[in-house]
């Protein structure tokens, strides 16, 4: 099972801190920003769903744009959460998973039953999620056919957008 080392930094203008890719799921950092324009930046707001060995969920929210970042609860919980903060899963523009593990993406498969929106996953993280021990066999044809379709592939020094967040992934050494 590959380690996880896995931090985020939530930087607001910046565009620094990058790695090298290490080709190991769980090696990330990202750190998001709002690009300078001439007209007024709207604020981001993040919003922990959930943070601990039991499941990690957060909300980023800027301006109409909303994604998920990990999905390590039930889908039932993440649901619950995002009610109880005034927000409806039907309005998230994206599911970012930064790594395999069950307290970072246990309750991705079950949750994109409700989603309609992309998965934004490194190749060898999906590749490690799929394969991850699980309870019972099928489960990793479950969640290989739960992310059909639904991926989109990043990778570390590869910046990407969702909406109005750009994404800045890097690897930790």
């Amino acid at each position: 099972m590959p380690e996880a080392a896995h931090f985020f930094l939530f930087c607001a203008n910046l565009s620094f801190l990058k790695g090298e890719e290490t080709g190991k799921p769980g090696k990330f950092i990202f750190y998001f920003s709002r690009k300078l324009s001439f007209l007024p930046l709207k604020p981001m707001r993040f919003t922990v769903l959930g943070s601990g060995s039991t499941g990690n969920a957060v909300l980023i929210t800027a301006g109409k744009t909303k994604v998920l970042v990990d999905a390590g609860l039930s889908a039932k919980e993440i649901l619950r959460r995002l009610v109880c903060v005034g927000e409806d899963c039907a309005g998230l523009d994206a599911v970012l998973i930064t790594h395999e593990h069950s307290d970072h993406a246990g309750g991705l498969r079950v949750l994109l039953k409700t989603l309609g929106c992309p998965v934004y996953i490194s190749g060898a993280t999906r590749d490690a999620y799929i394969r991850e021990k699980a309870r019972t066999d099928d489960e990793p044809r479950k969640r290989a056919e739960a992310l059909s379709g639904r991926t989109e592939e990043i990778s570390s020094s590869r910046d990407f957008r969702v909406g109005e967040i750009d994404f800045h992934p890097f690897t930790v050494p």
